[in-house]
């Protein structure tokens, strides 16, 4: 299957699940006259109602999407959790920029649903292809380390927790554990060593050869490199030099 067709099918499907209105979202919001109450997100009225005239008209509409769904309830369900990175996976195949900076939360988009605790989305963007990295990468390993060391602490379900809660927390260190193993794939890495070292355990318990297959890569990119810019690749872990 060819980019362009992935992209096509993609927004096929997300168009007819925007129209059918089988996924409605949810965002609490106080009321001043009611009080607090959740009111519906109309992620899908953009979709509905664009004429997708350029590219650039298409990848703006399917941004703003992505950007509606930043306040969307925390999910309730682990099934809920399923729908919306099926729906976030849609999005980004039909065309969103992995990489956009929103303007209305004034931050990378990443960074916006990690802040969010919707690790199960930062995954979807960061598996994109293109995806450059979080805005603030230092501030992501620390919210990361954090939480997962919090997450393994304990273990356990919470004392009261119900099973959807508990499940949900445990998709949910899940999520966080594969987003830190693949941020170290793609050659992100903290430069706090008390970070890099806490988090070093995820990413073995993930694959426990990883490092050494890091120090062979770039080893043998190093004997190969001949510009300075491939020296600097090869140190970075990336692995060529643009064009």
């Amino acid at each position: 299957m060819t980019d362009k067709t992935k992209r096509e099918n993609a927004l096929t499907k997300l168009l007819e699940i925007a129209h059918d209105g089988s996924i409605p979202l949810y965002a609490y919001a106080d009321d001043y006259h009611k009080g607090g109450r959740n009111w519906p997100v109309e992620w899908e009225n953009i979709l509905t109602c664009s004429h997708f005239r350029t590219q650039y008209d298409r990848q703006c509409v399917l941004n703003e999407t992505l950007e509606r769904l930043v306040d969307v309830n925390f999910p309730s369900s682990v099934e809920q959790v399923n729908k919306e990175k099926g729906l976030v996976r849609l999005i980004l195949d039909a065309g969103a920029n992995p990489n956009f900076y929103s303007s209305s939360y004034n931050n990378h988009i990443f960074d916006k649903f990690l802040l969010k605790r919707k690790s199960y989305v930062a995954l979807e963007i960061a598996k994109t292809d293109g995806f450059t990295g979080p805005h603030n990468a230092e501030n992501t390993f620390d919210i990361l380390a954090g939480s997962l060391g919090f997450y393994l602490q304990w273990g356990k379900p919470y004392p009261g927790d119900t099973n959807e809660e508990s499940a949900i927390s445990a998709q949910n260190c899940s999520d966080r554990k594969e987003l830190v193993h693949l941020l170290f794939q793609q050659g992100l890495y903290p430069r706090n060593e008390n970070v890099f070292q806490a988090l070093v355990p995820v990413v073995l318990e993930k694959d426990p050869d990883f490092f050494e297959k890091k120090k062979k890569q770039v080893t043998t990119q190093l004997s190969l490199a001949k510009t300075p810019l491939q020296i600097y690749n090869a140190l970075m872990g990336k692995e060529k030099e643009r064009s």
